[in-house]
């Protein structure tokens, strides 16, 4: 994709990074202490989405942690997810809201697909022979296909969905950062599982590195 100016991606960013900073800045010295350093921030936020914007249609590939291929465009939304979820941990520190949409967690899902394969566990995955699919709730089809432990992003033919997950896209993000347990968000009907074996749900988080 391009990017411009008014895409949602760049959008998302700029108002995560300004909702970021605005909300350490409130904190106790905040102005004082961090001021200077969250100027920096908001500037690098800036200066990545200017470079990405300048390479047009072509954004160039690089590898990411653990080997994943991923274009600079789409890899903006890791940044965001950086942005929200670490925005998300500062806001509970202070007791304040912070609240997460639909449409950032697509993004953010977008950008951390491709990468998802390397952040695979393998004490934990080895072995493992299952096919998810999460509902966003976007419009888009979201599948982590375990074959012996190894992640696909795509379903194989042949292969039958085992657990579909569903429910709040906020719920869901914080789950797989390891912000939420599983557990509590079902029980507080955050989110629901379905399928032929719906209780692999509550153990796919466990299956990646902690982010």
């Amino acid at each position: 994709m391009t990017l411009t100016d008014g895409s949602p991606l760049t959008v998302e960013l700029r108002a995560a990074a300004e909702r970021y900073a605005g909300l350490a800045r409130s904190a106790p010295d905040g102005a004082r202490l961090l001021g200077e350093l969250l100027g920096l921030l908001e500037d690098a936020v800036e200066a990545v989405i200017g470079q990405v914007e300048a390479y047009g249609e072509q954004p160039p590939e690089y590898r990411f942690h653990g080997g994943g291929l991923v274009t600079a465009d789409v890899a903006l939304g890791i940044l965001l997810g950086e942005l929200v979820v670490h925005g998300w941990d500062l806001a509970r520190a202070m007791h304040h809201n912070w609240p997460v949409t639909r449409q950032q967690v697509s993004l953010i899902w977008s950008g951390v697909e491709p990468i998802l394969p390397g952040w695979v566990e393998p004490a934990s995955a080895t072995g493992h022979q299952a096919a998810y699919e999460v509902h966003l709730g976007d419009g888009r089809q979201h599948v982590l296909c375990f074959t012996n432990g190894r992640l696909g992003t795509e379903l194989p033919p042949g292969r039958r969905v085992d657990c579909h997950i569903g429910g709040s896209p906020e719920a869901i993000l914080l789950i797989l950062y390891r912000r939420l347990s599983p557990w509590r968000a079902a029980l507080t009907a955050r989110v629901a599982a379905w399928g032929r074996r719906p209780w692999l749900a509550f153990s796919l988080a466990d299956r990646f590195y902690r982010p």
